[in-house]
């Protein structure tokens, strides 16, 4: 530009404005510089994001603060949502309002089936069951026969505590149960070469049709055979016949442990068997 002259600036290419002055030979060359702008890429397969906020899920209806939990449960399993997150905010008070007792025992299932995702401080304290949402679900059914909601009389109050406490001790048995079940859980790590080696386990064909894996052997010099000399040399628990699968890199479920024919290294957690199991 010369001396006199002003540069405009962000003025957008026109071969055909009079008022630019460029000959035409320079005005396409600047047009052919220009790239075109590329279209925005969308990605469709990616699962939508939760918000994971107690306000958000807390102002939900009961049945959208079910689904919520779902979702976010999912997120813990494919490691986007931080397990603790998810702790605080089922065990505020806010988020059992106006939940029934069986939609929090169905809402505490989610929760209990990941339980092991879950560190072992905040795994005792969900199994422990002391706060709101595991209350309602033991005690908050207890006055649907009354339709005013109150009881009359000292009889009728007698009642409800001994129902309540019933009810209570049924769900101490479901916890001890699955309590149970967590102290005989372990994890192996697995790898092979390739996808044409077999990772060696071969599973009971009535438990496998019934979508169980519960593993019958471990084949010699396969990659779990291999391991499982290794782990016995450490002193650790070997896999044994008997011993169900229930998840893989964390994932549960049927369809998502059937990942573990696409991998080549894996994270396998196992519910050992009982001796009576094993023996059967």
């Amino acid at each position: 530009h010369g001396p006199g002259e002003k540069r405009q600036v962000g003025k957008r290419c026109n071969v055909n404005d009079s008022s630019d002055q460029l000959p035409d030979s320079l005005k396409k060359a600047k047009c052919d510089k220009e790239l075109p702008l590329e279209a925005e890429t969308v990605c469709r397969d990616r699962p939508p994001e939760v918000p994971i906020d107690l306000h958000v899920a807390a102002a939900l209806k009961p049945v959208d603060r079910a689904r919520w939990l779902s979702r976010a449960m999912d997120g813990v399993a494919r490691g986007v949502v931080r397990p603790s997150d998810i702790f605080d905010i089922v065990s505020h008070k806010r988020f059992a309002l106006g939940i029934s007792s069986a939609m929090a025992r169905s809402m505490l299932g989610d929760v209990m089936k990941h339980l092991a995702l879950f560190p072992d401080k905040l795994q005792h304290l969900l199994r422990s069951g002391s706060f709101k949402l595991a209350e309602v679900m033991a005690c908050s059914n207890l006055n649907d026969s009354s339709k005013s909601g109150e009881l009359a009389g000292s009889a009728g109050a007698e009642e409800m505590m001994a129902r309540c406490v019933d009810y209570v001790r049924s769900n101490e048995r479901m916890f001890a149960a699955l309590h149970e079940a967590e102290t005989r859980t372990f994890e192996v790590e697995i790898k092979r070469m390739d996808l044409q080696q077999v990772w060696g386990l071969t599973w009971v064909r009535t438990a496998f049709n019934a979508q169980r894996r519960v593993l019958e052997a471990v084949v010699p010099g396969t990659p779990a055979g291999i391991l499982n000399e290794l782990r016995a040399m450490a002193g650790l628990r070997r896999m044994q016949s008997g011993d169900e699968l229930v998840a893989v890199n964390g994932l549960r479920g049927w369809q998502a442990m059937s990942s573990i024919r696409a991998l080549l290294y894996a994270k396998l957690s196992f519910i050992a068997a009982t001796p009576t199991a094993q023996l059967a």
